[in-house]
């Protein structure tokens, strides 16, 4: 009997998500890549009150540890379960830059863990 795939077809490489933190403000996220076992995901510092329908992709930035601008990640793998915990919405689809896949590439060459929260 083959085990159902529990990442959803809608979760697609290069695609920019809104996503909600718990406490009810709203981030955008974009998609590096979606294995069999994780949601490899970039973190963006921008945050909005309300969940945004758009984002203009050239706003949006990394900011570098503790920044006052907020949080943010090259790369976060996440489990299946804890990436639609942050509920993603799709806003847009976009490329994937080689430049953005150097911290998935360093993960997966030291055999990185995935966050399940």
């Amino acid at each position: 009997m083959a085990i159902p795939n529990p990442i959803p077809d809608e979760w697609r490489a290069g695609a920019l998500y809104s996503t909600e933190d718990e406490k009810g403000q709203f981030g955008v996220v974009k998609v590096l890549v979606v294995d069999a076992d994780a949601v490899h995901i970039r973190v963006y510092q921008q945050k909005f009150p309300s969940r945004p329908s758009s984002v203009d992709p050239g706003t949006l930035t990394l900011g570098k540890l503790g920044d006052k601008d907020g949080f943010s990640a090259g790369h976060l793998p996440l489990s299946p379960r804890t990436f639609a915990k942050w509920m993603p919405v799709f806003l847009r689809q976009q490329s994937v830059e080689d430049t953005e896949l150097e911290g998935y590439k360093l993960w997966e060459e030291a055999n990185g863990g995935i966050f399940d929260l």
